[in-house]
């Protein structure tokens, strides 16, 4: 048996003794109501929905979507060089190579032609390769070895 010192008082009140607040259904007027702490402001339905819409792209820092979307997206190898023997993994490597074999080192190439032969230039995963390309390419990005054209 635990012996336990609750050092209580006889006007304390014990968290277990207390009652659970009981919720209730509003409608969306109400809450936009509560929001606005306005009881005297009166909003419709499709005013609360005007208030609720939020674009995502807005202001967290997504870009806005390409022109023509991910596969019209046109990408070029700038180098396959590493500075100073550094070392990528050998799935950011096949996208290079791939790039390469696609002519992107002479003129830009579509990301959509990229991911379609990432297979064939002997990339081996479980995942899509489009999903490996879009973890490597903001790396490539940033080491300066491909770029958008």
């Amino acid at each position: 048996m635990y012996n336990l010192n609750l050092n209580c008082h006889k006007g304390d009140k014990i968290m277990a003794n207390r009652k659970k607040k009981e919720t209730k259904k509003i409608t969306a007027s109400k809450m936009a109501k509560a929001i606005l702490d306005g009881p005297a402001v009166v909003l419709d339905e499709k005013a609360v929905a005007e208030i609720v819409k939020i674009n995502p792209a807005g202001n967290s820092g997504i870009p806005a979507p390409a022109k023509h979307g991910f596969n019209g997206r046109m990408v070029k190898l700038l180098t396959k060089d590493l500075p100073n023997n550094q070392k990528i993994p050998p799935q950011a490597m096949i996208i290079l190579d791939t790039i390469e074999a696609l002519g992107g080192d002479k003129s830009p190439v579509s990301q959509g032609e990229i991911v379609d032969n990432l297979v064939a230039n002997g990339l081996k995963t479980v995942q899509t390769p489009k999903r490996i390309y879009d973890f490597y390419r903001k790396d490539l990005i940033e080491r300066k070895l491909i770029d958008f054209a």
